[in-house]
């Protein structure tokens, strides 16, 4: 994952996370104890998306806008 600017936005979102599960931790910790038990979940989803954006064809630029010669 890449920023527009073309750093990593992994370090950033790995923050996030980690900010709002110690939050939960503090307000309410049988939430915490659920999201560490089905964390997995996170990763294979994460896993297919990546997956799937990958086998997808790219379209580019130029095909779109290319003329339609048989219309």
């Amino acid at each position: 994952m890449r920023s527009p600017r073309g750093g990593s936005l992994a370090g950033p979102i790995a923050l996030i996370v980690l900010g709002v599960l110690f939050l939960l931790m503090t307000l309410r910790p049988e939430w915490v104890r659920e999201i560490l038990r089905w964390w997995p979940t996170a990763l294979i989803a994460i896993g297919v998306y990546l997956l799937l954006a990958r086998l997808r064809p790219r379209q580019t630029a130029a095909s779109e806008e290319a003329p339609n010669e048989y219309k």
